[in-house]
């Protein structure tokens, strides 16, 4: 067997938080030998998924005679470190820079467990400078297994909340009214053509912060939407809640995926342009409900042109709460790309 998840994550790193529950990939005959030797809990998806108990914590198996990708990924770290549990037997010690992949991929849906893998992958990014080609090889399998599992529910639940392609705003003129009272810059980015295009005429670190900057003022909108709509008047402690919210929103709504990516790759650097207090400042909030200000000349509204396939997705991302600092981007990737990696082009 193959052992994944934060249990293989804290024997790479001890200082890891304390791992929850067990996460191994096994062969139907491995997955039979524990069913001899375990309380059997479930079985999902016609047998694709074991889950046994085990000291009072879960056991999940994925069955790699089921998969291709799983049993691809047993065969390719079948001589990685041994090691030998009393019960469950013994099981292969899945590589960091591979486990750092399957935090990322579902980060794009919103899954149960989305901000403990979000702090995950910081954790893994602050440690791992590099990922090996071989590795880097599974990734469009990995994201493929992500989008077996969670598209179908994305599909049916994404909210198409923010400006960008086939948005579906709720409130058009105070979206826009938000995004000039919120913007970065002279002007903000949402009112340009370009703009969710991923700015074609930019290049390297410039195109980098321009998609960045783009993101932290439509997160500024979302989170000041969602406070009119939930909060008490004078509710600005809570502004990290509602800017985090809004970042999830971004990362696991109706964007096409590309973005998504961008955004969960670059959640510091993001985060890092928002000023805090700037709900306080944003106008009289009396009765919680009113109205923000207007002052954006009729017809101007956020662009929202068709679907762009911006580059591949990336790893770029350190820990929360800690959003301002850290490296940058090897110039290498960001030109190629324009976006943090350490995949290799």
């Amino acid at each position: 067997m193959l052992l994944i998840g934060s249990r293989a994550i804290v024997i790479h790193f001890p200082e890891f938080r304390p791992p929850q529950d067990w996460d191994l990939i096994g062969t139907e005959a491995e997955i039979a030998q524990l069913v001899e030797r375990l309380p059997l809990v479930s079985m999902k998806s016609g047998g694709a998924k074991y889950v046994f108990r085990y000291r009072n914590v879960y056991v999940e198996v994925a069955n790699a005679s089921r998969s291709e990708y799983w049993a691809r990924v047993q065969r390719q770290f079948s001589t990685q470190p041994l090691l030998e549990e009393p019960v469950l037997g013994e099981m292969r010690l899945a590589p960091a820079a591979y486990l750092l992949l399957t935090k990322q991929c579902g980060l794009v849906y919103d899954i149960v467990h989305w901000h403990k893998n979000l702090a995950d992958l910081y954790f893994l990014r602050d440690r791992i400078g590099s990922i090996p080609e071989e590795i880097a090889e599974l990734l469009p399998l990995a994201l493929g297994d992500s989008e077996r599992m969670f598209l179908p529910g994305h599909s049916r639940r994404a909210k198409r909340r923010a400006c960008g392609p086939g948005a579906r705003l709720r409130w058009p003129t105070l979206h826009s009214d938000l995004h000039a009272l919120v913007r970065i810059g002279d002007k903000a980015l949402a009112e340009t053509s370009e703009a969710w295009e991923a700015f074609p005429a930019l290049r390297g670190r410039d195109r980098q912060r321009a998609m960045e900057r783009l993101l932290a003022e439509e997160a500024m909108v979302l989170a000041a939407e969602d406070y009119r709509e939930r909060a008490a008047p004078t509710d600005f402690e809570r502004e990290q809640e509602f800017v985090i919210g809004a970042m999830r929103r971004l990362a696991t709504g109706g964007l096409p995926i590309g973005w998504r990516y961008f955004c969960v790759n670059h959640f510091r650097e993001i985060l890092a342009l928002i000023p805090e207090g700037f709900l306080a400042r944003l106008g009289d909030l009396v009765d919680g409900r009113k109205a923000f200000p207007h002052g954006v000349e009729e017809g101007e509204r956020c662009e929202t042109p068709h679907d762009a396939q911006l580059h591949p997705p990336a790893t770029g991302a350190l820990r929360l709460p800690h959003v301002v600092g850290g490296a940058g981007c090897s110039e290498r990737r960001m030109e190629s790309a324009g976006a943090c990696s350490p995949l290799p082009d």
